[in-house]
């Protein structure tokens, strides 16, 4: 058993997007098991019970979000009352038993696992549990688990035997997230970058061969490290299981001054910089490309003057991102992997559609002042963007497409509400979600 959990929640956009990422169709099934000690009916709205009541508190990250995962063979005989009693354990060791909780089961290519979302400010008492030592505290639970209903044991570092080696992990959680979302595997830049480092001599000849394989040495916030051809940035040491000392030592003639930030890199890779020595996507587009471009259009827009670039710029900015104007567009960097193109009777976005991007999407449309939109790309990315104006408040409406029946009945949607003419803005409908 494997249990992970962080604290955030900061501000109602955060609250939201975690909502949505806890209820996204990128999973087979979702079912929000237990909404417990808030009124609200629906997960958006408990998570945001959760926040308001925070803001009697000094706490900045109210909501603490942790999982629980076992293998898909053992998840076969997990049932809701075991995965309550994990929760509970878990409750009790983080000392938020009394706290507003919501637990969501998610089954994703066939295997099951739990989602727990806690208010740390008790409702009583209005103070904020401390979190610290949780990952010692995840991982007592673990074994307990592990030994009460006799699962797979995993190797853990707070709780491994005195005369084990510390488990070192091949790849943090965002390593393979970023390599699900560009294809760029974790043990292809090992073998690169181990290439690379066993023809060079020193730094510069490092810099040169990593430059072959279209690989940037860029000065990162901890020192040097590497982005590769899709911006995705990687630690020089942890890629070749290296020591930092003897990497620095091999690295010493490097003036890290010299070098691009991780920032510039990557912006060079969204906008398509001809003078960036990496082949993008952006870049590299051919016809049947553009035509699989993802999107959303304005079908109305407000009368008067239409924001400029710098206006548009600057409501991303608010949103919460970085971008820069470029030749007849606006590029926004979303992570590491996603960007938007925003034209301004436009916005694209490169890179893998998770449901947080097409909710900046929205929330980008809404703030230039287009009252209703349409989508471009395929089925899927249709489907989830419609889905989510939906859930907005108040709904963004939508022209040219009508969500799937079962959809509709999942969030209590009429039939005549997400189809309106040309022109026209459909009466508003509850938010509601998964009940």
């Amino acid at each position: 058993m494997v249990i992970k959990g962080s604290s955030r929640g900061q501000t109602k956009s955060n609250t939201r997007e975690l909502a949505n990422h806890l209820l996204s169709s990128e999973n087979e099934k979702v079912r929000v098991l237990q909404l417990d000690g808030v009124s609200s009916d629906n997960l958006h709205d408990g998570l945001e019970e959760m926040r308001l009541l925070s803001l009697g508190s000094r706490t900045r990250k109210c909501l603490y979000h942790s999982s629980i995962n076992i293998t898909a063979e053992e998840a076969k005989d997990m049932t809701d009352e075991r995965w309550l009693e994990a929760v509970s354990e878990l409750e009790t060791e983080l000392g938020l038993t009394g706290h507003q909780k919501a637990i969501v089961i998610h089954n994703k290519k066939g295997r099951e696992h739990c989602h727990i979302v806690w208010n740390r400010v008790h409702p009583e008492t209005l103070k904020a549990t401390s979190m610290s030592w949780n990952y010692r505290k995840h991982e007592e639970v673990s074994r307990r688990m592990e030994e009460r209903w006799s699962l797979t044991p995993v190797m853990g570092v707070h709780t491994r035997p005195e005369d084990e080696d510390r488990p070192i992990a091949k790849a943090t959680h965002q390593d393979w997230q970023s390599a699900s979302r560009t294809g760029v595997t974790i043990e292809e830049i090992q073998v690169i970058l181990r290439e690379c480092w066993e023809q060079s001599d020193c730094g510069v000849s490092f810099i040169q061969a990593c430059h072959t394989h279209r690989i940037t040495v860029c000065n990162g916030k901890r020192g040097i490290i590497v982005v590769d051809w899709m911006g995705t940035p990687h630690s020089i040491s942890r890629r070749l299981k290296k020591k930092a000392a003897e990497v620095k030592t091999k690295l010493a003639d490097i003036n890290i001054s010299d070098l691009p930030s991780v920032e510039a890199v990557q912006s060079a890779i969204r906008t398509g910089n001809p003078s960036s020595n990496k082949n993008t996507e952006v870049n590299n587009m051919t016809i049947e490309d553009k035509q699989k471009l993802r999107g959303i259009r304005p079908t109305k827009k407000t009368k008067g003057k239409q924001p400029t670039p710098e206006e548009r710029l600057k409501h991303w900015v608010e949103l919460g991102f970085s971008g820069e104007i470029g030749k007849g567009a606006i590029w926004i960097h979303f992570s590491n992997n996603i960007s938007f193109k925003d034209t301004g009777d436009r916005i694209e976005i490169y890179g893998p559609p998770t449901d947080e991007a097409i909710q900046c999407m929205l929330d980008a449309a809404r703030m230039h002042g287009w009252e209703a939109i349409e989508f471009f790309g395929d089925e899927d990315f249709k489907s989830r963007a419609c889905r989510l104006a939906s859930l907005m408040e108040p709904p963004l409406p939508v022209v040219g497409y009508e969500l799937p029946e079962h959809l509709k009945k999942t969030l209590d949607i009429p039939n005549d509400t997400t189809k309106p003419e040309p022109g026209t803005a459909p009466e508003q409908v509850p938010t509601n979600t998964l009940r």
